[in-house]
């Protein structure tokens, strides 16, 4: 059996996997105290929030999009298979109205 070992700038929140493909998803590491950090930075280096791929076969990072600003936390991944032009959209986006209903309280 083959073992994988890839290390990420990140901490990771979901994976979800595409034929030989793997899609991580990554969080920044928030602020803890000393006596609480986790394993993560490894080194000094900063951690970062976003989506890498890694090719199973060949054990590397094939691509990552990565969140510069608005987006520290991931909370999971999913492949929506068999679809065509997926996009992200900002919550002002016209056309997230079309997409969700949203519902104040008492109305």
């Amino acid at each position: 059996e083959k073992c994988l070992l890839v290390t990420l700038p990140g901490y990771t929140r979901g994976i979800d996997f595409y034929g030989p493909l793997m899609f991580v998803g990554l969080s920044k590491v928030k602020c803890q105290k000393e006596e609480e950090k986790l394993p993560l930075p490894l080194s000094d280096q900063e951690t970062l929030s976003g989506i890498w791929i890694v090719n199973l076969e060949s054990n590397k990072v094939i691509g990552n999009i990565e969140f510069k600003s608005g987006i520290e936390q991931v909370y999971d991944v999913a492949v929506i298979k068999e679809t065509s032009y997926p996009s992200l959209l900002d919550a002002d986006h016209k056309k997230i109205k079309h997409i969700y209903k949203f519902r104040g309280c008492g109305k």
